[in-house]
């Protein structure tokens, strides 16, 4: 069975169309049914939908639920690179310290050939 990756899916062309009210619920309801696959490796998605969903909410200036989306895949997918870019874009969007997950980020990249410039590509243009 062949899944689309959450840059594809229907909240992610929401998101790059600029449609946040459709994004937004659509990428939260991804994200129930990612939380809900059953494990495998490897794993059905490519990328957390957590990624794609934290990156809208940045977006319309949601940085708290970002904060708490990247905070929740850390959990599930512990020292994530792109899960602590979010991090650590979210705290600083609140003013509040991103050191430490800054130094994790870049721990995370150390050995990587690129180094990311976004989170997901899920904006127009990217």
């Amino acid at each position: 069975m062949r899944f689309a990756s959450p840059g594809n899916g229907p909240g992610a062309i929401a998101a790059k169309a600029d449609d946040i009210d459709t994004a937004i619920p659509k990428l939260r309801a991804a994200v129930q049914l990612e939380d809900h696959l059953r494990y495998d490796e490897p794993p059905d998605w490519v990328q957390s939908v957590r990624h794609t969903l934290g990156v809208v909410l940045l977006r319309t200036g949601r940085a708290g639920e970002a904060e708490d989306v990247y905070r929740e895949d850390l959990q599930k997918n512990p020292e994530n690179g792109w899960a602590l870019m979010g991090l650590r874009d979210t705290l600083r969007m609140q003013g509040k310290d991103a050191a430490k997950a800054d130094r994790r980020f870049r721990t995370a990249w150390a050995h990587a050939d690129v180094s990311p410039a976004f989170i997901c590509y899920c904006r127009a243009g990217e």
